[in-house]
């Protein structure tokens, strides 16, 4: 009699064991998402884990595991395993037709982009205390911009030189955009004079026309850090003042194009430009070189639009003659926001950015708007101590500022040459001017002092 009570119940037991393995992962679902797409660093997103049971047979012990990179921290959660990625376990218990939504603080130490990866679920059954694994492939992502900065005191002198600029500049007409009439005067050529008008005044009046020159401001970055004692802190700030230059100036009205001596860097598939003649423009119409992109790939030459992923759609992925288009990530569309967490593509895909890489070197073009600003910052997210940096005095050089938009240069680097000060003399000797902002920690470096056209600040940077 026991003999057979012991047969039955391992094959009840061997049963149930058989029974839990095909069906425990059957009707569950895992969700992981962040409340933000994008925050500054300093601040905090929230990450809400969901898990449902839509089944009636109970999963007792279930693990959910994932991991995101380290320079974020949960700073209340349990479970939690640090080294170069920050790992998170969780333990559940759930009963049949149940849901159970956790959330946690995320607070984000320091710029970049973050994703959820490697994420999988583990059960164990009851009694028999079997495990069970299966990979999940959830994914989610937000970017940490630059932490913004003080920069009153930059822009106080670029404002000044603004104005300087547009006292000084010559004007140069634009014979399509008329902008009234006037007396004549012997300086004005005949070819101004409007007859019709001059007629029925009875005095020659000439036509005037609106100035082709515009208030712009470049911003070159410099993110090589050259010393063998590596000063993070100072390459912070630097991005820190690019970034917040950038959304002020964009704000005001002014165009703004942004010069960086680093690759571009897809956040979805490492660096973008690997041959270095690689253009990412999208709606530009031009493009240097080959002028395709693709996530993690590089180059596919003589075509004019790529895309990776799957699903791609919309601008982004048809991309017509004289027209450059990139998308990465899955399911893009055109009109997206670009810095939308999960599905929607990454940086390089989104009209009007007028963006090149090219020679180790990124160049924003001169442009406004929201989506502009937003690739910019996803841009400067790069870890650009990962990534090879190209001579910053090369990339002023070959961008001298174009003499008919005479545009403010604003020069950011921590590395003070007498060759990079020669540069920053010869761009303010343009007539539009120039502003050099030093990030230091001591002052006994060299720095060269301000002159005409020039101005010099330096910025103490502690830590």
């Amino acid at each position: 009699m026991i003999a057979v009570i012991a047969v039955v119940l391992a094959v009840c037991f061997f049963g149930w064991e058989e029974y839990y393995r095909k069906h425990w992962m059957k009707d569950i679902s895992v969700d992981l998402h962040f409340s933000e797409p994008a925050v500054y660093a300093g601040s905090e997103v929230t990450l809400t884990e969901t898990i449902e049971n839509r089944k009636k047979l109970p999963v007792h012990i279930l693990e959910i595991a994932f991991r995101v990179r380290k320079g974020v921290v949960f700073p209340d959660a349990e479970n939690i395993t640090e080294s170069d990625y920050v790992y998170k376990r969780d333990v559940f218990s759930l009963l049949g037709m149940e849901r159970i939504i956790r959330r946690y603080t995320v607070k984000a130490v320091k710029r970049g982009h973050y994703e959820i990866d490697q994420t999988g679920e583990v059960a164990y059954s009851v009694p028999g205390h079997r495990k069970y694994e299966e990979e999940l492939n959830i994914r989610d992502d937000f970017y940490v911009y630059a932490k913004r900065t003080d920069v009153k005191g930059i822009l106080e002198p670029v404002m000044t030189l603004l104005g300087e600029a547009e006292s000084r500049r010559k004007l140069y007409e634009d014979p399509f955009a008329f902008a009234g009439i006037r007396d004549y005067t012997t300086s004005d050529p005949m070819k101004t004079v409007n007859w019709k008008a001059s007629a029925k005044t009875g005095g020659l009046m000439v036509n005037t026309y609106s100035s082709v020159c515009s208030e712009t401001v470049r911003i070159f970055l410099d993110v090589e850090d050259r010393n063998i004692r590596k000063q993070q802190p100072l390459i912070e700030e630097s991005v820190s003042i690019a970034a917040t230059l950038c959304e002020k100036l964009t704000r005001g009205g002014q165009e703004v194009s942004l010069y960086v001596n680093a690759p571009y860097v897809n956040h979805r598939g490492g660096v973008g430009a690997s041959d270095g003649t690689n253009s990412f423009t999208a709606g530009a119409g031009t493009s240097v070189g080959t002028n395709s992109s693709t996530a993690g790939a590089g180059t596919s030459v003589g075509t004019n639009s790529s895309t990776a992923g799957a699903g791609a759609s919309g601008a982004n992925a048809a991309a017509s003659a004289g027209t450059n288009s990139s998308a990465a990530g899955a399911d893009a569309s055109a009109g997206t926001d670009m810095h939308t967490a999960g599905a929607s593509g990454t940086n390089a895909g989104a009209a009007g950015l007028n963006m090149t890489s090219t020679a180790g070197c990124t160049i924003f073009g001169s442009a406004r708007g929201k989506r502009r600003q937003t690739a910019v910052e996803q841009y400067l997210t790069t870890d650009f101590a990962s990534v090879r940096t190209s001579d910053f005095i090369s990339l002023i050089r070959d961008n001298p500022p174009d003499e008919r938009d005479m545009p403010l240069t604003v020069i950011i680097s921590k590395n003070v040459t007498d060759d990079l000060a020669e540069a920053a003399r010869e761009v303010s000797e343009t007539g539009a001017g120039c502003v050099l902002i030093v990030p230091k920690k001591r002052f006994s470096d060299f720095i060269p002092k301000s002159s005409g056209s020039l101005r010099v600040i330096v910025r103490e940077v502690l830590g």
